[in-house]
């Protein structure tokens, strides 16, 4: 049987290549050939690695038997937005598509989804000059940043970026951008909305609403809790 391994950042890095295709026997379970490749590729000997078969996360490499064609990532821990995989921001600034799109975008990853979330007008029926973004920036970082770690680890994305703009945005204006990168698309459109979902529930971050009559606080939710 032929079997398709990729590797992702470090992991790319110490087997020199970023997809390896092997021959193995019929039966072999994940956890002989990543054996195998621990062997083969002395970087990634000791390297602690969670694996994903056919794009979905592998929890007993044991008791998984590959099947001809199979596609095996080995993937390194991601960085939690200080390496190559996840980047999260609270910001003032302009967010930039081009550099979340420029951050995803890998050899190892077939499908970008990109998320853009914009100043609308009109709004509950009155017409919105602009927003004001206001959040409590330590903790909506740690929280965008453990979203994109479960988007990371349930969807098997090779790489994530989340940009949340903050204070007065004018109509029109992106306030939220995310880039997501998987091996398939079908992955990527799933790790999208789910970080979409859970930053409303999760991030504590608070929008009024600015028209010529004056401006309110939109009404939201109790924030809830992840999963630590």
């Amino acid at each position: 049987m032929r079997i398709v391994v990729l590797y992702f950042g470090p992991a790319r890095e110490a087997a020199k290549m970023g997809v390896e295709r092997v021959e193995v026997r019929g039966g072999t379970m994940v956890a002989a050939l990543v054996a195998t490749l621990r062997k083969r590729h002395r970087g990634i000997g000791r390297m602690e690695l969670s694996l994903a078969l056919n794009a979905r996360p592998v929890s007993d490499p044991a008791g998984a038997r590959l099947r001809d064609g199979d596609e095996l990532a080995l993937i390194p821990p991601i960085s939690g937005g200080k390496g190559s995989n996840i980047s999260v921001q609270i910001t003032k600034k302009r967010i930039s598509l081009d550099d979340a799109i420029s951050f995803v975008r890998t050899e190892g990853a077939g499908a970008v989804v990109v998320f853009i979330g914009s100043v609308r007008s009109p709004s509950r029926g009155r017409r919105v000059v602009a927003l004001e973004y206001d959040a409590y920036g330590r903790m909506a970082e740690d929280a965008l940043r453990a979203i994109a770690r479960e988007a990371c680890e349930e969807f098997g994305v090779v790489s994530l970026c989340i940009s949340h703009r903050i204070g007065r945005v004018r109509s029109g204006d992106v306030v939220l951008a995310t880039a997501v990168s998987a091996v398939h698309r079908d992955e990527a459109y799933r790790a999208s909305r789910f970080v979409i979902e859970e930053l409303k529930e999760r991030v504590p971050i608070w929008k009024r609403e600015l028209s010529n009559d004056g401006g309110s606080w939109v009404e939201g939710r109790r924030l809830r809790e992840g999963k630590g």
